[in-house]
């Protein structure tokens, strides 16, 4: 069975994956001149980017198929973002 989840983000602030994810949305949404820039680490304090800073409303989708990131996300926001998530679908064991 697979379930639908998703988890906002706030600036900076770590946030750790559950497992058995399948695939990752990152959802930005905003008003003037923003910048969200989605990072990963695996121990919450080495912090690596993940593709390309999302500078306007959109999408950035990740398959675990073909790329992996670490357990722990975050999102460095400048500007004024009013939706930061992540979305997700896991397999429930």
């Amino acid at each position: 069975m697979i379930a639908a989840h998703h988890l906002d983000l706030a600036h900076n602030a770590s946030t750790e994956l559950p497992q058995y994810i399948d695939s990752l949305v990152f959802e930005v949404k905003g008003t003037g001149t923003f910048s969200v820039q989605f990072q990963h680490s695996a121990d919450g304090t080495n912090w690596y980017q993940i593709g390309s800073a999302l500078s306007s409303n959109s999408i950035s989708v990740l398959d675990n198929d073909s790329e992996h990131i670490f357990l722990n996300v975050r999102a460095v926001i400048s500007g004024t973002v009013t939706v930061c998530k992540v979305h997700f679908r896991r397999h429930k064991r």
